[in-house]
């Protein structure tokens, strides 16, 4: 943590010197299992994980033009090689240019983001930029005279972006807002960010190979501000319906999310398919088992329960093949990372642990089937609910899936630790995460303590 008077901000990288240079800490162990720990502020939490693409210089230089153009031409920028460690270097050339080395885009970008905040006192956040300084720049700060500055990642990934923010505050963005957001968590070593915009165009596409027509999808999509509810399954159809031409504009928003974030290097998460399909399915396909989720916060016939082709069945594979491909086809090759949710605060059709082993079994076997390398990406916020999910439930679930194929997030950890409660999730892989700006809340307060140490002691 660098303490700048009232400002604060969090790092993952941490100080070494040329002559001393420090291994990285590695993730601690509990019941013999990976943990990943985090530091974010809307959610950031770490990994396992290789780097996406090989990262060009060129993206780079994209954001110090747009963050600070008036120094576009005083850092040069040099591409060391590929380490499954991030680091970056900082180093002095003259009085007029800084050398920034990194493995890859999202090391140049952070150590960029060092020397804005520690050499030039400025920043740039979601409130507003302190900036006014840089244009009255005669001369860059030096680095100095005695070392260089280096910094080593020590948690290997880290992930951004809670699934409800995609509706709380980022229905209405343009690619202009998405450009900023990207630069912003390339500065700040974000490589593992959840990607879910556009993906209602590839799920047009995969219906239509099922016989559904886009007009009968109409009833399915939530409106823009409700689609996380929709991608979750608690809702359908409600603040709609989703016009063709808004599905095709995040579609084209999408694909340059994803470039942009590939180009970095980062690692983008992208939606999986869970079984929530359109009512049309039903009539398409009687034999199949389609069955309907539960009613979620008292929404009426018309918005509730959605159809669910239940993962045990042909049919959802099928799907899931079908969704994956168009996945890849229409925004191209991806880093195997999935993120869905069966459950999300709905109570499932029964608590026979056989049923619930099943369910989960089925979705990452078929992931498994359209992606061999697939990773299901799961929010633990369905076991809240613990008047349903007791310990056999938890067990059971999670039990369908192998450790190599699933990574948990218990959202709430500062809070309300789901960890603690169900025995460090029974040695699956899971990440401590922080939710703060949620439910309204916006006010400037944090519990400090819990984050500097519960995270050791979950670890």
């Amino acid at each position: 943590q660098n303490h700048k008077g009232s400002k604060i901000t969090f790092s993952l990288f941490e100080l070494t010197n040329a002559k001393n240079m420090r291994v990285p800490r590695r993730a601690g162990t509990q019941c013999c299992q990976p943990f990943y720990l985090s530091i974010f502020t809307l959610l950031l939490s770490v990994v396992y994980g290789g780097s996406s693409l090989p990262s060009s210089i060129t993206p780079v230089e994209g954001l110090i033009s747009r963050i600070t153009p008036s120094l576009s031409a005083n850092f040069t920028l040099s591409l060391t090689e590929e380490s499954t460690t991030d680091s970056f270097k900082l180093s002095t050339v003259d009085a007029h240019m800084i050398k920034i080395e990194g493995n890859n885009g999202i090391s140049l970008a952070s150590g960029y983001n060092h020397y804005l905040q520690n050499y030039l006192n400025s920043s740039i956040s979601w409130t507003g930029d302190n900036l006014s300084q840089i244009p009255q720049l005669d001369s860059m700060p030096p680095i100095g005279e005695d070392q260089d500055v280096h910094k080593v990642r020590f948690m290997t990934w880290s992930y951004y972006i809670n699934v409800c923010t995609y509706s709380y505050t980022m229905s209405w963005w343009d690619w202009a807002r998405w450009e900023r957001e990207i630069d912003w968590m390339a500065m700040r070593g974000v490589n593992m960010p959840l990607m879910f915009a556009g993906q209602e165009y590839v799920w047009i596409k995969t219906f239509e190979e099922f016989g559904v027509a886009e007009n009968e999808m109409e009833g399915f999509f939530a409106g823009p501000a409700y689609l996380a509810w929709q991608w979750m399954g608690n809702i359908r159809g409600w603040g709609g319906p989703l016009t063709f031409d808004w599905i095709n504009s995040h579609y084209d928003l999408g694909t340059k999310m994803f470039q942009r974030m590939r180009e970095f290097g980062m690692k983008p998460v992208l939606p999986a398919f869970a079984g929530h399909v359109p009512r049309k399915f039903e009539e398409l396909y009687p034999n199949s088992n389609i069955t309907r989720a539960s009613r979620w916060v008292d929404f009426s016939d018309d918005f509730c329960c959605i159809s669910f082709v239940e993962p045990t069945d042909p049919l959802y594979q099928e799907l899931t093949i079908s969704f994956v491909n168009n996945l890849i086809k229409y925004f191209g090759p991806n880093d195997h990372l999935y993120n869905g949710d069966q459950f999300n605060e709905m109570v499932p059709p029964t608590n026979d642990p056989k049923y619930l082993y099943e369910v989960s079994s089925g979705m990452i076997s078929a992931m498994r089937v359209a992606d061999p390398h697939a990773i299901w990406v799961m929010q633990a916020w369905l076991f809240i609910d613990r008047a349903f999910w007791g310990t056999p439930q938890i067990e059971a679930y999670l039990s369908g899936v192998d450790d190599d194929s699933l990574i948990l997030l218990d959202l709430w950890a500062e809070y309300s630790p789901i960890w603690e409660e169900v025995n460090s999730f029974m040695g699956k892989p899971y990440i401590w995460c922080q939710l703060l700006n949620f439910g309204g809340q916006q006010e400037l307060h944090g519990k400090m303590e819990t984050i500097m140490y519960e995270p050791h002691k979950a670890a």
